[in-house]
């Protein structure tokens, strides 16, 4: 029997009839339990718009309950049946599928993919996947209970009949980037923010069948490069392209209950969990640096400023020097031209190493870690007075000032100076105000590797250069936030785009 959908035709069918009122109702709860597939539709316009995503890969970045999971669930069915809604507009397979869906874990792709895919565990076809459409008892994974490795998908040619079996898998990213090598698929569906590296794997599995990559994420990780990539693609992309849902867009959530959980969280976490907008930051502090854009020789004989900032750490000290000049829109722009890295030196050491280095130049500004001001281990002399002691008097002869060193202020300069802007060509239309000479390796490097903790704070290892380029920013523009706020996220977003 067909089922019925449209409930005015229900009401009239049953109206006198008991028997067939109890006949319909009975297929229909059955349809609903075990086809409810043909009863989806999008939960809002952001939405549909996932599905009618054709792009090579397609994030759905959303809050908690905004429909991300069951959206991509819905669509990854509709891949592996062939049977597409009337509504449908995005990429089709006309032709059974090779699938994998992926989460975080193999539990949580167990209770989560799974379970929206194939239903409870003893009652398989219980979820999005009709139970007709499961060709054979799915294939147990082994080590995990009741998790399942494979299940065979009856797929369907564009009229309706039956023209192979669809293969879908489930795998997690503890598995580790090896166990996505290999095989080539039409379609991934990946559930939550995978690794980078994983991710990588995936995007090779499906150049062969021109397949295509699905995220359905709430970006708890912040601003990781995967996230940048894909919410920072041109506008055209034939890669990347996202779609951002808030909990409040999916209609199916109650109001009261969005009113509820609107008032449990604040903040970053607002943002995140409700918004799904990346707010606490994980990953690279710098996602735009680039080698090819900021590594570069510039002579420079016109320049305004000369500056040389240094950070005397406990076992590695940075020096660099950097002038200052201004670019055809007259904004303050800064190259690293030299590099000074050295570990397990004494002060006096890294003081006669850079007067060597620098041969009588002129030096307008010279910056220093305000916690240069305390005493050195080993030989008890403050360091911060004893680099700008007259050498007459026994110390070094500088001129060194405390740097401003609000981390926060900093960052957000740096990433000022760093940003640049591609055309359509891929030429670099916008230069960057901040280029790095080529001599400078570590400089380069540690600021490639400069990342911030899963509480979104920066990683304090392997910084020392990126500390002296805060303290150059910050001199250049003086910082406009304090360290006194009470609260991380009571600092401005900037969603900005990248180059």
């Amino acid at each position: 029997m067909t089922s019925i959908t449209d409930p005015e035709a229900l009401k009239a069918m049953i109206k006198d009839d008991p028997k067939l009122k109890a006949s319909i109702l009975e297929e229909n709860a059955y349809q609903q339990k075990y086809n409810k597939i043909q009863f989806y539709e999008p939960a809002g316009e952001k939405h549909k718009s996932f599905h009618n995503l054709k792009i090579k890969v397609g994030a759905f970045f959303g809050g908690n309950r905004s429909g991300k999971t069951v959206t991509a669930c819905a669509e990854d069915v509709f891949h592996l049946t062939g049977k597409y809604p009337d509504w449908w507009e995005g990429v089709r397979y006309d032709e059974p599928i090779e699938m994998w869906a992926v989460s975080d874990t193999n539990e949580t792709t167990r209770d989560i993919l799974q379970k929206q895919l194939l239903g409870d565990w003893s009652d398989f076809g219980s979820g999005w996947i009709p139970k007709a459409d499961i060709v054979e008892e799915p294939k147990k994974k082994r080590g995990v209970q009741q998790a399942i490795e494979f299940v065979h998908v009856q797929h369907y040619d564009k009229d309706g009949k039956p023209d192979g079996v669809s293969i879908l898998q489930f795998k997690a990213y503890e598995q580790g980037r090896e166990k996505f090598q290999g095989t080539s698929k039409h379609h991934i569906h990946l559930d939550e923010e995978p690794p980078q590296d994983v991710f990588d794997e995936c995007y090779m599995r499906t150049v062969d069948k021109a397949g295509v990559i699905r995220l359905s994420m709430t970006p708890l990780r912040g601003e990781t490069d995967l996230y940048m990539t894909i919410t920072e693609a041109e506008e055209g992309s034939p890669l990347y392209d996202s779609i951002t849902v808030s909990l409040l867009d999916n209609k199916y959530v109650p109001e009261e209950e969005k009113e509820i959980l609107k008032q449990k969280f604040a903040g970053a976490d607002y943002l995140s969990r409700i918004e799904g907008v990346a707010a606490i930051k994980e990953g690279k502090i710098y996602p735009t640096l680039n080698y090819r854009v900021h590594v570069k020789k510039l002579p420079l004989e016109d320049h305004h400023l000369e500056i040389r900032g240094f950070d005397p750490g406990i076992s590695t000290s940075a020096c660099l020097w950097a002038k200052v000049y201004s670019n055809r829109d007259n904004e303050k722009c800064v190259h690293i031209r030299r590099e000074h890295y050295k570990q397990d030196w004494e002060i006096g050491k890294h003081a006669e190493h850079i007067e060597l280095l620098e041969q009588n130049e002129r030096i307008d500004v010279e910056l220093v870690d305000p916690a240069a001001d305390k005493r050195e281990s080993g030989t008890g002399h403050n360091i911060y007075k004893m680099l700008n002691r007259p050498k007459s008097s026994g110390g070094y002869g500088f001129h060194f000032i405390k740097a401003n060193n609000d981390v926060d202020a900093g960052i957000m300069a740096v990433q000022e100076l760093l940003r640049y802007s591609v055309d359509e060509e891929g030429t670099t239309a916008k230069q960057p105000r901040l280029t790095i000479d080529p001599s400078c390796v570590n400089t380069f490097r540690e600021m490639n590797g400069y990342r911030y903790d899963k509480n979104g704070k920066p990683v304090k290892k392997k910084d020392h250069t990126c500390d002296v380029i805060r303290y150059i920013a910050n001199y250049l523009a003086p910082a406009k936030h304090t360290r006194k706020r009470k609260k991380r996220f009571s600092r401005p977003l900037d969603f900005s785009k990248y180059g």
